[in-house]
Parts: structure tokens; C-alpha cells; sequence
């Protein structure tokens, strides 16, 4: 892909967030204290295939730190009130991290439609569903990412709160 311009990043937002989640599924699922980036990026929970819960984080190994902790974390709290009759440890659960440069938000919200998580229900009629498959649109993005900030920078009527 060679992306001239913020237009063209617009247009293509759902093939880029589509081959995100791919990259994060695709991580093999580890226990949140063996998690060692200190970027950020997003992450998903899950147990034996089921996913639970995608968030995201500035710093992954500060906030999966946090969501594993019982006393605070969101997808637990979320999790025990579900009254699921035999609950898991919180440590029966597993995670999958990718470091995120631009578009960690979205990739949560896309998530949270895409992968059906049982426990981020917010943003359900937000987006559109999609089939979840690589297409190296998000790497290419994650790696390029300046240069589309900068493109971005220099379009006349720019908001921050564009999506990508």
C-alpha cells in the first residue's frame, strides 16, 4: 500500500481495522504478567477460545497489570456480575497484545462488534460487523504512521477526532 493522502486512510478505516484485529488474533494467548511491552497498544481476554473482553491501553504491561488486579479490574468486576454459576480465577484467563501506534481506540470499538466480546457491550450498534481477515493494510499503517499524522497535520479543516 502507498497511502498519499488522509483521504485515502478514511476511505479505507474498516479494511485497516479488519486486518488489526486479524494481527491481534493471531498472537498466541499468554498470562497477563509474562506481557512485557510497555507501549501502547490493545489487548484481548479470553478463555479456551472464548473472547471476554478488548481493551486498550497506553501502556500495556501498567494496565493489563491493572485489569488482572480483582479489586479493580473492569473485565473481572464485569465478568463476576455476569452470575456465571462456576466463575473462573481471574487467572484462568489469557491475553493477546499488539502494540498500537494510531488507531487504538478504534480497534477496541471494531473489537468489541467483530470478535462479540462477552463483556464490552457499550459500542454495539456503533459499527458495521466484518469478516476478520489479513490484508497487511495494518502494519503497513502502524509503520508508516508519522508520515499519515503529518499528511493529516497539513489537510485544511483538521480534526483530531477523525476517525484514523
Amino acid at each position: 500500500m502507498k497511502a498519499e493522502n488522509w483521504k485515502f486512510l478514511q476511505k479505507k478505516s474498516d479494511e485497516i481495522l479488519i486486518d488489526g484485529i486479524f494481527e491481534l488474533k493471531k498472537q498466541s494467548p499468554t498470562y497477563f504478567d509474562e506481557i512485557q511491552s510497555n507501549n501502547s497498544g490493545n489487548y484481548l481476554i479470553s478463555n479456551k477460545k472464548i473472547d471476554y473482553y478488548i481493551g486498550e491501553g497506553k501502556e500495556l504491561k501498567k494496565r493489563l497489570r491493572q485489569q488482572f488486579n480483582p479489586k479493580i479490574s473492569t473485565f473481572y468486576k464485569t465478568y463476576l456480575k455476569a452470575q456465571i454459576v462456576k466463575p473462573l480465577n481471574i487467572n484462568d484467563f489469557k491475553v493477546q497484545t499488539i502494540d498500537t501506534k494510531i488507531g487504538r481506540k478504534e480497534i477496541e470499538e471494531f473489537g468489541i462488534v467483530n470478535l462479540k466480546t462477552r463483556l464490552n457491550k457499550f459500542q454495539l450498534k456503533k459499527r458495521s460487523q466484518f469478516q476478520i481477515r489479513k490484508n497487511g493494510l495494518w502494519n503497513e499503517v502502524q509503520s508508516n504512521f508519522e508520515e499519515f499524522l503529518l499528511l493529516a497535520c497539513r489537510l485544511p479543516n483538521f480534526s483530531t477526532h477523525q476517525k484514523y
